[in-house]
């Protein structure tokens, strides 16, 4: 049994066996804990008014305002109905 062990082909096919039930376990200890970024939850509306405020602030430019607007009122447009 020691002589299996101390066998490289065994040492490697057992290293790379291990690293990959570690990968898998810590890709799926990662979503867990990590909110989705992929939901599509925010309204185009409730974007606007996050660019107004923006805006208002003077983090962005009027320009700057009127072509995020323009942009999302064309994206929602374009959106299939449900």
């Amino acid at each position: 049994m020691t002589d299996l062990i101390e066998n490289t082909a065994i040492q490697a096919i057992l290293g790379v066996g291990f690293l990959c039930v570690a990968v898998y376990f810590a890709y799926h200890l990662i979503l867990r804990l990590r909110p989705s970024t992929h939901t599509d939850d925010t309204s185009a509306e409730e974007l606007v008014r996050n660019f107004k405020e923006m805006r208002l602030e003077g983090d962005i430019s009027e320009a700057e305002f009127r072509t995020i607007q323009a942009v999302l009122v064309d994206s929602q447009s374009k959106r299939p109905l449900e």
